[in-house]
């Protein structure tokens, strides 16, 4: 029985000992207008208030009203109810029921849970986000999308953003300009007033700006020194090339000889026309070419090729030689330079 009186005394003796540091206050720089009424809470520097538990401010005229936060700086509060809660620069404000919060800067306020702010004039639009730049005097850089990060200076939209994650295994989209509804992995969108433009560098001699296909391996690319263009496909096969100094292209070939320049077959499946009919155009032939139909489109012309291989086109009219309505019969037919000629077959 004294053995069982002697463990009860030492219990209410731990008891009153923790309790008695739970209700401590402690703080220094008395007489400079600190008010401390929160338990194991703590004030330095002037006119803080500090009513919360285990919270603590340093600098002036702040004040925390909730459990386990912590202020350094000047004319910031946290609210009742958003504990855990953390403040590192001036004016700035975590409101009631915010908990989990963190300001580095100033000027800035928290009004949504776990949202994290870096810099000056930030505000949370959603909860689970964070915010880092500073937004124009007189406003608010913003971000309405939850688990989110925005990236702005000087403006209070985002100039930079990346997006939700949809699974542990997945990874989220990137928006630059004011996007933050990303419809690809990098979504770039241009203002108003500007066009939407990528630009792609290269400095040194011979180097290349380009932009790399994966899965087929394809590359749109350019030069530093000469600006041609060039489509790779495989990595190595030049498909198309366009030369930046005269404009010609090539297929098939990185040095065109003429405006279109293709080493290889060509198919054409609809009409190719040459020239028009204010501007005749000639087209010169050099080897063999298959024709399953042709056609002049200037009217009654015929089409016909020279001693060289040159395709034209010649007027009815200029074919020399009679009439042909003006014969009957005959097995040899003169028209000039051109011949008509009846074989007949002995059977």
């Amino acid at each position: 029985m004294k053995k069982l009186s002697i463990y009860i005394t030492i219990l209410f003796f731990v008891a009153n000992i923790s309790t008695s540091l739970r209700a401590q206050v402690c703080y220094t720089c008395p007489n400079q207008g600190n008010n401390v009424t929160g338990s194991a809470s703590s004030a330095f520097g002037t006119n803080n208030t500090v009513s919360g538990m285990m919270s603590t401010a340093i600098g002036n005229n702040n004040s925390i009203t909730t459990g386990a936060s912590f202020i350094a700086g000047t004319y910031s509060n946290i609210y009742s109810s958003s504990g855990n809660s953390v403040i590192v620069g001036g004016s700035n404000t975590i409101i009631n029921g915010c908990s989990e919060s963190y300001i580095f800067g100033s000027g800035s306020q928290v009004i949504h849970t776990r949202a994290m702010l870096i810099g000056h004039r930030l505000q949370s639009g959603a909860a689970s986000q964070i915010i880092l730049g500073a937004g124009r005097v007189g406003g608010f850089l913003t971000n309405n999308k939850m688990y989110s990060l925005a990236i702005g200076f000087n403006s209070n939209v985002p100039t930079f953003f990346v997006g939700e994650s949809p699974a542990n295994d997945q990874t989220g989209r990137v928006g630059i300009g004011n996007n933050t509804e990303p419809q690809a992995k990098l979504h770039v969108k241009a203002d108003k007033a500007e066009d939407a433009t990528l630009f792609l560098e290269a400095t040194g001699t011979d180097k290349i700006s380009s932009v790399f296909l994966g899965g087929g391996q394809a590359v749109i690319g350019t030069t530093s020194n000469n600006y041609s263009l060039s489509f790779v496909t495989g990595s190595i096969n030049t498909r198309m090339f366009i030369n930046g100094l005269d404009g010609y292209v090539g297929i098939g070939t990185e040095k065109p000889k003429s405006k279109l320049h293709v080493e290889g077959n060509s198919f054409f499946r609809d009409q190719m026309v040459i020239g028009t009919p204010t501007l005749p155009a000639t087209l010169d032939l050099f080897g063999t070419m298959s024709v399953s139909s042709l056609q002049c489109l200037k009217g009654n012309r015929l089409v016909a090729a020279d001693e060289n291989g040159r395709l034209l086109t010649i007027e009815y009219s200029e074919i020399p030689g009679d009439n042909l309505g003006n014969h009957i019969a005959t097995q040899n037919l003169s028209l000039g330079e051109f011949g008509l000629t009846y074989n007949q077959v002995n059977e």
